[in-house]
């Protein structure tokens, strides 16, 4: 990079003196190109060292993150979840990735990082369709590589509407009769894995309702009680952090099958 900064030096200075004698050994696209790259490979290191260090995430787990830059053919790769919010739990939470890839390149796999991949144009889709994922994406997410092009793509906000409501609901109706299901199979661990994911559709669904852009998945119970449901604020903690009992996670499932009724009623 040195050397190209001197060779336009000298061109800016030929040109400057009316003294240009020789022609360029690359041409304007090739020079814009490398400077491009430059800029990418700064950015790069800066944002791996100011925001993703900051947040603790380990030597081991950074190094991977190096490795799956480097080895992917992506547009970008960028830090979403609570991980980007900063609120993420150093022994529980994985690392959630999104990476910008062709629609025939195979999304990869590392351990204790959760990595969905997208293409631009899938991803523009489910931003004009109001995808809460997509969207909460634009909104959040920190871009480890591709800078640029994941600035550009968050001009998609501009014109993205307000997410739907009544999808999260439909999921959480799913994920709790799965939950009854699984009880009466007498699972109850896998219940209320089900419950908790239900529970996190269905206060999605309410806070979108209210206009409240849903944060991470840590950040959304003190989200409920800001705009009164501290009810599912406390069903949803203690399904991400207690060992329920069956009549538990049938409290629970009753509590968000009521409360999705109660919207329905609204809307």
């Amino acid at each position: 990079m040195a050397d190209l900064l001197r060779e336009l030096n000298e061109l800016r200075k030929g040109f400057s003196y009316g003294e240009l004698t020789t022609e360029p050994a690359m041409t304007a696209e090739e020079i814009a190109a490398k400077i491009e790259e430059y800029v990418e490979a700064v950015d790069q290191l800066l944002l791996k060292g100011r925001r993703v260090r900051s947040k603790g995430i380990s030597l081991s787990e950074r190094r991977k993150l190096a490795h799956l830059i480097s080895d992917v053919d992506a547009e970008f790769v960028v830090l979403i979840g609570s991980w980007a919010r900063g609120a993420q739990s150093a022994d529980s939470s994985d690392i959630d990735l999104l990476v910008g890839v062709s629609a025939a390149t195979q999304c990869p796999s590392v351990p204790r990082m959760h990595i969905i991949c997208l293409s631009e144009e899938e991803l523009a889709g489910r931003a004009r369709e109001g995808d809460d994922f997509v969207l909460w994406c634009l909104r959040y997410g920190i871009p480890l590589s591709g800078r640029r092009r994941w600035n550009s793509l968050q001009n998609l906000l501009a014109g993205a509407p307000w997410p739907f409501s009544h999808r999260k609901f439909d999921l959480a109706s799913k994920q709790f009769r799965y939950a009854l299901d699984l009880l009466r199979m007498g699972d109850p661990e896998s219940a209320q894995d089900e419950l908790k994911v239900g529970l996190g559709h269905l206060a999605r669904g309410l806070l979108i309702d209210r206009r409240v852009f849903p944060l991470s998945r840590p950040e959304v119970p003190d989200q409920l009680r800001s705009v009164g449901f501290h009810g599912l604020a406390s069903a949803l903690d203690a399904a991400a952090t207690e060992d329920l009992s069956p009549e538990h996670i049938e409290a629970f499932v009753d509590l968000g099958s009521d409360l999705i009724a109660g919207a329905a009623k609204i809307a």
